[in-house]
This record gives C-alpha cells, sequence and structure tokens, in this order.
C-alpha cells in the first residue's frame, strides 16, 4: 500500500488514465451507489468501494481515450431506467472536464502486444508511457504495463488493504487477542477464472503468545455476512 501511496502523490498533478470498469463504476456510484453491486460488471465492489475511489480520484487531469468511453458509454446501455439516463447525464457533463487523446486505430493495432489486448488497452498501453499513471482492475493489462516500467496501481489490490483493514479491527475486537492478518494480494496472481479472483485470507489468533486458532480462506465469501 505505500508504493500505491507514493504514486498516486508523484502523479497528482501529472494525471491518471482510469480504465473502462473503473472510470464506469466512478459514474454509477455518483448516481446510485446501491445499483454498484447489482450491475454484472461491479457486483464484487460494495459502496464503500466507489468511495474510495471517488477519494483518489483528485487528480489535476484525469485521462480517457474514445475507445474507453465508448466501452463505458456501452456499459451505461446496459442498465436500467431511470439510472441509465441519469449516469448518461452524468457523463454528458463530465466529459468535458477529461482530458481525452484521440489515437489512430492504425498506428494502436501496431502495437506488440495488440493481439493479445486489443484497441482499448493497446491505445492506453500507447498513450501512457512515461506520462501518466494508470488505475485498473485489469490483472494482464496491469501486470503488463508494470513489467515495461509502466507505473500502475491495481484497483483490486486497494479494495483488499481496506478488507485487511477491517477485519484486523473487526476480529481483534471480538477475540480480545493478539491477531495477526494476512491477505494474499489479488494483483500478484493472474486468475484463469473468476475463482481465482479471491484472494486467501490467513488469520492467526494467539493467547499469551500461543497460536490458538489459524484459518485460511477465501474471505470473500465466509467473512462478508460479518462485516457488512
Amino acid at each position: 500500500m505505500i508504493i500505491e501511496t507514493q504514486l498516486l502523490k508523484k502523479y497528482q498533478s501529472k494525471g491518471i488514465l482510469v480504465d473502462t470498469n473503473i472510470l464506469f463504476l466512478w459514474f454509477v456510484g455518483r448516481v446510485n451507489q446501491k445499483r454498484i453491486s447489482r450491475f454484472n460488471r461491479t457486483k464484487k465492489i460494495l459502496p464503500e468501494h466507489y468511495q474510495l475511489l471517488d477519494r483518489l480520484l483528485k487528480f489535476s487531469k484525469v485521462v480517457t481515450t474514445p475507445n474507453i468511453l465508448t466501452e463505458v458509454n456501452s456499459l451505461i446501455n446496459q442498465m436500467g431506467e431511470p439510472d441509465r439516463s441519469k449516469c448518461l447525464s452524468i457523463l454528458a457533463k463530465e466529459v468535458s472536464k477529461l482530458d481525452e487523446f484521440y489515437l489512430e486505430s492504425s498506428t494502436v493495432s501496431q502495437e506488440e502486444k495488440f493481439t493479445k489486448f486489443g484497441l482499448t488497452d493497446s491505445g492506453i498501453i500507447s498513450l501512457v508511457q512515461g506520462k501518466y499513471l494508470v488505475l485498473t482492475d485489469n490483472f494482464p493489462l496491469a501486470n503488463y504495463l508494470q513489467s515495461i516500467g509502466v507505473d500502475t496501481v491495481n484497483f483490486n489490490y486497494l479494495i483488499d488493504y481496506q478488507w485487511q483493514l477491517k477485519i484486523t479491527k473487526i476480529f481483534s475486537q471480538k477475540c480480545q487477542d493478539t491477531v495477526n492478518i494476512a491477505i494474499e494480494k489479488t494483483s500478484d496472481r493472474l486468475p484463469n477464472n473468476q475463482r481465482d479472483r479471491q484472494p486467501k485470507l490467513s488469520i492467526n489468533i494467539l493467547r499469551k503468545n500461543h497460536l490458538q486458532i489459524s484459518i485460511t480462506t477465501n474471505y470473500s465469501h465466509y467473512l462478508h455476512p460479518m462485516i457488512y
């Protein structure tokens, strides 16, 4: 989390590019935060994660591309009324505040990894190198960008960290013992399926320096009711 915080500060005045899902979350959350977890694309996101995002996006420049906005528009059109129309109204007002960069498809398609990432993500790769921070929840894209030296924050890791703080607080209050919490970051893996996206939680409860309970579990399934 220290690295992510440093990156956010480093690019505060330079600018940040927000990937499709995160930008979509930003618009949906401003219309109806309860809708977030009911929509397929953001069903694992909770209202407080939108609030986290809203706090983060205090940059002098939020960068986007026509391809990202087209994808966001398509996702908004999948929403039911009246949220769809409200969301499009906000998009219409806010799009002028974004720094939109047009990249020719004929140029983007020459990117080395075009066949892997497609038009939108290849456009991101072309645009941001040496210029902007990237905020994404796309595991393959985040890992590739980091491998070529592009500063990238995986939003999943910020969510993991928020979980860790919350779980530590709850278990410490309930057990009144020493609690050690360790969460394997989702951003450390490339998931083959949706289940693999869930990080593992290890909980060790110690009493008088002796291990009493040790649990390793998929925390979002077993702890979600307790936490929320």
